[in-house]
């Protein structure tokens, strides 16, 4: 008499082809629109793109962002320019059946951004007077160490957050006014912040990484 035996997760290839990539994913973040949606004084776009090496993601995102601070009456401060974050993710469920991951990486960050200041301040981070201040096409660079999930939704639509610690923002480039948000990054006087990501992605498969293998044991 047969019976089945309990499934097992086998890997389809093994050796160093588990570190073929298997797919290509490519995101967009909904924290950008809604934003732009809220609040005029805040928004932006990011997009992403990602493959899979064994237990690892190659992760690429691209974005740009916007900030408006002040009244316009008296002063106006704006914040404007795109970044650019290139890392990895380790997937600590890889043979997860439905290609969920649960994760944690590293990612390196770097930007160039636009800041304007004009009008009469009386603000703490700039002080008193009229100032009509630019700073043009600064860079900035910093580090970021990520955190979250990605869930399957529907066939090939993925949805997800990341969780980010960013650290040591550095500046380079001419500057006339006290720089006061990073596009990307976000307040300079910070040298730790903590942002949020939603993503909605659609995934592009190659083949398949893992199998389940069901075994037949005889009794």
């Amino acid at each position: 008499m047969q019976s089945l035996g309990q499934a097992i997760v086998t890997d389809s290839i093994s050796g160093g082809k588990l570190w073929t990539p298997t797919m290509l994913r490519i995101g967009y973040d909904l924290i950008g629109p809604l934003q732009n949606a809220i609040s005029r004084s805040r928004g932006g776009w990011e997009i992403t793109g990602e493959t899979d090496f064994n237990k690892f993601n190659l992760i690429a995102e691209f974005g740009n962002e916007h900030f408006d601070y002040g009244d316009n009456a008296t002063y106006h401060y704006r914040s404007d320019g795109n970044y650019f974050r290139l890392g990895f993710d380790y997937n600590m469920i890889p043979r997860d059946e439905f290609g969920s991951e649960l994760f944690f990486g590293f990612r390196y960050a770097t930007g160039n951004f636009d800041e304007t200041l004009t009008g009469v301040t009386n603000v703490f981070q700039w002080g008193s007077g009229y100032m009509d201040e630019k700073n043009s096409n600064v860079s900035a660079t910093w580090l970021e160490f990520t955190a979250g999930m990605r869930a399957k939704v529907w066939k090939q639509l993925y949805m997800g957050y990341t969780l980010r610690l960013k650290v040591a923002p550095d500046l380079k480039g001419e500057q006339n006014l006290e720089t006061y948000r990073i596009p990307g990054y976000g307040l300079y006087s910070k040298p730790n912040f903590w942002s949020i990501n939603y993503y909605v992605a659609w995934k592009f498969s190659f083949r398949q990484k893992y199998t389940k293998i069901k075994k037949i044991k005889e009794e």
